[in-house]
C-alpha cells in the first residue's frame, strides 16, 4: 500500500489519530470454564487499522485464586483463543488468596487490507491484595509476543480483555473494573 492510499484511508477513519475512551462497567468471571470478557468489546471500524496503529486496552482487576490457573489476554472478535496472554499460577499463590492488578493488552497493526496483520502482547502487574508488595507476593505479567497474526482490516473487528480459568474450583473469581481503550497512530 502506497503512502497516498494510507492517508486516504486515514481520512476515512471513524477514529481520530490519537484518542482515549473509557468504560466503567464491572465484569466478573466466577468460575466459568469458557473465555469470559473482563472488559467491554471495543470496536475497531473497517479501514481504521492502518500500518503502525497501536490499540491498547487497560483493565484494573481483582482475583480470588483457588487451585486453578488464570489466563488473561487479548480476544479478537470474541474468540476464546487469545491473540496474546499471560497466566497466573493458582498453586503458586495458594487457595483463597486475593490479588489485585492491572493488565494492558496491545495490538499493533503491521499491514492493512484483506491480507492485513498485527502483533500483540500483554503487560501488567499483579500483587497479593492487602499486604505490602514484596518479591514473593508480586509479579509482572508479560506473555510472549504474537507476531504477524492475520487481520482483514477492510471489515470491523472487536477487541477485549478476557479471562479463562484452567479448571473449576469453587470460590475463584476475577473482576475487571472498567477499561480504557487508547488508540495511537495515523
Amino acid at each position: 500500500m502506497d503512502e497516498a492510499s494510507v492517508w486516504l484511508l486515514a481520512e476515512r477513519s471513524a477514529m481520530p489519530p490519537s484518542a482515549c475512551w473509557t468504560d466503567t462497567t464491572t465484569r466478573v468471571n466466577s468460575n466459568q470454564s469458557a473465555a469470559t470478557p473482563i472488559s467491554v468489546a471495543w470496536t475497531i471500524p473497517a479501514w481504521d487499522a492502518l500500518p503502525g496503529t497501536l490499540y491498547e486496552i487497560a483493565v484494573p482487576f481483582t482475583v480470588t485464586m483457588e487451585s486453578q490457573t488464570l489466563q488473561l489476554g487479548l480476544s479478537v472478535d470474541g474468540s476464546s483463543s487469545f491473540a496474546a496472554s499471560d497466566t497466573i499460577g493458582g498453586a503458586i499463590v495458594g487457595a483463597g488468596t486475593g490479588l489485585s492488578g492491572r493488565i494492558r493488552v496491545f495490538l499493533q497493526v503491521l499491514a492493512a487490507g484483506a491480507g492485513g496483520s498485527f502483533s500483540a502482547w500483554v503487560e501488567g502487574v499483579v500483587r497479593q491484595a492487602g499486604v505490602n508488595s514484596l518479591f514473593t507476593n508480586s509479579a509482572v505479567l508479560a506473555g510472549p509476543v504474537a507476531a504477524s497474526v492475520p487481520l482483514d482490516t477492510t471489515v470491523s473487528h472487536t477487541i477485549q480483555v478476557s479471562s479463562l480459568w484452567g479448571g473449576s474450583a469453587a470460590g475463584q473469581t476475577v473482576s475487571g473494573f472498567g477499561s480504557r481503550l487508547t488508540r495511537r497512530g495515523r
